[in-house]
This record gives C-alpha cells, sequence and structure tokens, in this order.
C-alpha cells in the first residue's frame, strides 16, 4: 500500500472519528490552495520558532538558577519566580465521587481544524 494512500485514508479514519459528520462531506477548496501552502509554511516556522524559544528559555533558565531576577547592565530583564497552583485532578474526581462528576458533566459540540499533511 502507498505512503500517500495510507495518509489519505489516515485523515480520513481521523476525521471520521473527531466530528460528527460523514468523512465524506467535503467542498472544493481548489482556489484556496495558494492559502494552504501557505498555512502549511506559517506552521512550519511556528514549529521551528517554538523550538528555538524553548532553547531560549532553557538557556535563561539554567543561567538564573535559584535566583528570581535576570538583569542585563544592571536593569531586570528577566523573572522567573515560584508561585503555587492549585489544580483539580479529574482522574482523583472521577475515582472518588464519580456520581458527582456525572452531575456536573456539560457535553458541548466543537469543531476541530486540521490541516491534513500534504499527499
Amino acid at each position: 500500500m502507498s505512503r500517500v494512500r495510507l495518509v489519505v485514508e489516515g485523515a480520513a479514519n481521523l476525521m471520521s472519528k473527531t466530528t460528527t459528520t460523514p468523512a465524506a462531506t467535503s467542498v472544493p477548496v481548489d482556489d484556496l490552495a495558494a492559502q494552504i501552502d501557505w498555512l502549511r509554511w506559517v506552521e512550519d516556522q511556528l514549529d521551528e520558532l517554538k523550538r528555538v524559544r524553548a532553547d531560549l528559555h532553557r538557556a535563561i533558565k539554567d543561567r538564573l538558577g535559584d535566583m528570581e531576577v535576570g538583569t542585563v547592565n544592571g536593569i531586570p530583564a528577566v523573572t522567573y519566580r515560584r508561585a503555587l497552583r492549585v489544580t483539580l485532578s479529574p482522574r482523583l474526581v472521577r475515582e472518588l465521587h464519580p456520581e458527582v462528576v456525572r452531575r456536573c458533566e456539560e457535553i458541548s459540540e466543537v469543531r476541530t481544524f486540521l490541516l491534513v499533511d500534504a499527499a
């Protein structure tokens, strides 16, 4: 089976699992091909920029160590402060109080935009 066919079948399977409408429901967007190509380029650039950003954060955080403020020429340039965060564990709530979870659940429809890999 060719790679292209696997990608197309994989996308169709993914679409049918994430939408409430049949995967075969489609509309031609040939006139938007340039925008779709541009979007692919933008997504690639964002991925690379996110990697660069993570590397920069890591280097600066490593230099700060346990300190909270980093300075450039004696002027504060970055802060890296500790804070407490309170979170709720959905897994634990489901285990301890499943009846409460069922009463509090809200189900809503969402649409997910997916840029399918180019063939």
